[in-house]
């Protein structure tokens, strides 16, 4: 086998598909990923100075591979519920990403992480139709604000098993449900 060199990419790459497939960073630490990378634990201090800053890389990583695949299926989108539920349902698809970065405490900051592009809510301002948005876009972006910390609530107790619903799809009309009165338009 041909071993792999050691690259900022590769040390993303191969934490975020550990915090995805333990649906979190607990048992998690620089050892267990250097030997998922075949590498010295220090090899990674090179490219971090410390298991935090390397979590803050990972976790702009994860957001903004989040948005560039959110962006790509949002293409389909005709309504502004439509772009909401494709990131609820991206977030169903990808727990251990959502459980990082919303449900676990983390000492980065969020502006960095999130960069430019803002949270998640605001990268469905698109779908807002210009003669909706051209007096009311401050009153918008709060409720879509508001709709967004609504599913991030109610993920977060579906992935944590607490209440109801049961299964996915309630928790998507639950959701919808939620949205409509949420966001007035």
């Amino acid at each position: 086998m041909r071993q792999q060199y050691l690259t900022e990419a590769r040390i993303l790459t191969v934490t975020l598909e550990m915090i995805e497939s333990n649906n979190g960073t607990q048992h998690l630490n620089l050892r267990a990923i250097a030997r998922a990378l075949a590498c010295a634990h220090q090899s990674i201090y090179r490219y971090y100075e410390n298991y935090d800053a390397l979590l803050e890389a990972v976790a702009a990583y994860g957001v903004d591979k989040m948005r560039t695949e959110l962006t790509q299926r949002m293409h389909s989108a005709e309504k502004l519920w439509d772009a909401m539920q494709i990131i609820l349902v991206y977030f169903l698809e990808h727990e251990g990403l959502f459980r990082f970065l919303w449900l676990e405490q983390h000492t980065f900051n969020e502006k960095r992480v999130l960069g430019a592009g803002g949270n998640p809510s605001e990268w469905l301002l698109p779908f807002i139709k210009p003669e909706m948005a051209a007096g009311n876009q401050t009153i918008l972006i709060k409720q879509l604000n508001i709709a967004h910390t609504y599913m991030i609530g109610h993920l977060a107790k579906y992935f944590n098993h607490q209440g109801q619903p049961h299964s996915t799809e309630k928790l998507v009309m639950e959701a919808e449900e939620a949205f409509r009165m949420i966001v007035i338009f």
